[in-house]
């Protein structure tokens, strides 16, 4: 009886209000609803001529597991679902949640006697991503939560572009406050794979960055500044970009990163490598060496020989190109992983290149070339073996854990200015090489490699090939073989240097 009255008044209510208030004119259609890319179930699709989406609030909650209930005393509708209670009131922007207030851009509201909300409501409170395809008369709503994955900076003349990488771009919020003057960013249901915790910058723009939880279900990462200066940001599916100018720039833009660019380089920002009157300085890495042969072939090759060839060759065409290059190791000397990037640095390379080949001993029909930068995620599986094998080939000291090696890689990433400027050279040595050999091009990777951590350039690690697939091991000793892996490389080193 007490449940018939409950549902009496919530009629009735909404009754009486949908009388009372002037609504907009929606128009409604059945659409397909898939959950994390499974389909569920029909449901309506209210939309108005301003572009307004709407879905009821009963039948969007069923299908996603959750359920819908109304609190008499307060005349308020509570939304449950994955553990969560939000309260609504109709008609207004504000919800609460575990205590906390928070708003909606569109207000729970009723439409032919059905509550109705924006999918905003999932994005803010649970996290969840709403896609929807009008042509299609589908949306997608995923569940899993985005993840800050990687964070950088690099500074210009009058302005410090701030990189925020994610799994998939999170619902946000930019804004300033005063006294001091600050900027912020809200990330709302956002994990974080790393700890920004208090970064200083001790630039003439920005002093530091700093980040904790500002609600239960909300990151805050503020932007102490040195004074009143404007910001514009640009995004992309994954990719935030905040840039922060002096004072006397003032402009706020919102606009969206080009696509097939993850992440925009305007000439004021590009990496300008050190002793522009100079020639440009290459370090060539062979790997292994030594007591470390890396991998062996069927036929009894070594990876140490092949990449110390190659390697040499590829050093004599750079500098017939006009480069000043620097190698690791001429000779079958050890080298330990740690010392190679110093080298690099104590060099004042413009750029670095660890050469490599391949093995996969239980896929011998495994082919085919691949470049890596560094990177604390690993870009698929095949990523992860190949970097477990080169990062304990020649390391020296204790092993590192997954974990301390992630810490490691996460506080290089953190102040390093050249990830971008790494990913774009690796997609030109795929490039270029396919130029030269036929093999099948594997795509351009990361991972968390330590002999590139550290490095104050530009750096790919190359794998030229594998000595597991018996066709190519014969191949990688030929002359003829390597001379073109070499002139693929340095057309990539030419092409790279001419963009700036």
């Amino acid at each position: 009886m007490k449940l018939m009255v409950k549902i009496l008044s919530l009629l009735l209510f909404i009754l009486i209000f949908s009388s009372s208030f002037p609504l907009t004119s929606y128009s409604a259609e059945k659409i397909s609803l898939y959950l994390d890319g499974r389909y569920v179930g029909k449901i309506d699709l209210f939309s108005s001529p301003d572009g307004k989406f709407l879905f009821p609030v009963r039948d969007l909650f069923r299908l996603l597991g959750g359920s819908v209930g109304w609190i008499g005393s307060t005349k308020e509708t509570y939304l449950q679902l994955a553990g969560k209670k939000v309260v609504l009131k109709i008609g207004s922007k504000e919800y609460k949640v575990d205590g906390e207030i928070g708003t909606i851009d569109t207000p729970l509201t009723v439409i032919d006697n059905k509550l109705v909300v924006p999918c905003e409501i999932l994005e803010r409170v649970w996290g969840y991503t709403c896609s929807l395809d009008i042509g299609k008369k589908r949306l997608d709503i995923e569940t899993t939560l985005p993840v800050l994955e990687n964070f950088y900076y690099r500074k210009a003349q009058n302005k410090i572009d701030f990189i925020f990488k994610f799994s998939k771009l999170p619902t946000f919020k930019i804004g300033t406050l005063s006294s001091p003057p600050r900027i912020f960013i809200d990330l709302y249901n956002t994990l974080s794979r790393i700890s920004l915790g208090e970064i200083p910058i001790n630039s003439s723009i920005v002093k530091k960055i700093r980040s904790g939880r500002f609600t239960s279900s909300t990151l805050r990462i503020v932007f102490d500044l040195m004074g009143k200066s404007s910001y514009t940001y640009q995004k992309d599916k994954n990719t935030l970009i905040i840039s922060v100018f002096s004072p006397e720039k003032v402009e706020v833009i919102s606009t969206p990163i080009p696509e097939n660019n993850n992440v925009v380089s305007t000439p004021s920002v590009k990496w300008t490598p050190p002793q522009t009157h100079k020639k440009k300085i290459i370090i060539l890495d062979p790997g292994h060496g030594g007591k470390d042969p890396g991998a062996i072939g069927r036929y009894g090759t070594r990876e140490k020989d092949l990449v110390l060839s190659i390697g040499l060759r590829l050093k004599t065409l750079l500098e017939q190109n006009g480069f000043k290059v620097y190698i690791t190791r001429s000779g079958d000397k050890f080298i330990p992983l740690q010392e190679r990037p110093r080298f690099a640095n104590r060099k004042n390379g413009d750029l670095f290149i660890s050469l490599h080949i391949n093995s996969a001993p239980f896929n011998t029909k495994a082919s085919g070339i691949e470049t890596f930068y560094l990177s604390s995620r690993y870009s698929d599986p095949d990523a992860k073996k190949v970097a477990k094998r080169e990062n304990t080939s020649s390391f020296t000291g204790k092993p590192l854990t997954e974990e301390e090696l992630i810490k490691l890689i996460l506080s290089d990433l953190l102040l390093s200015v050249n990830i971008e400027d790494s990913s774009k050279f690796a997609g030109l040595v795929e490039k270029q090489l396919t130029r030269y050999v036929k093999l099948p091009v594997r795509g351009v990777k990361t991972a968390p490699f330590i002999v590139l951590k550290g490095l104050k350039m530009p750096a790919v690690l190359v794998e030229l090939g594998f000595i597991s697939n018996p066709k190519e091991e014969k191949l990688l000793k030929t002359r003829d073989f390597q001379l073109k892996l070499a002139k693929g490389i340095t057309s990539a080193v030419k092409l790279f240097f001419r963009s700036y």
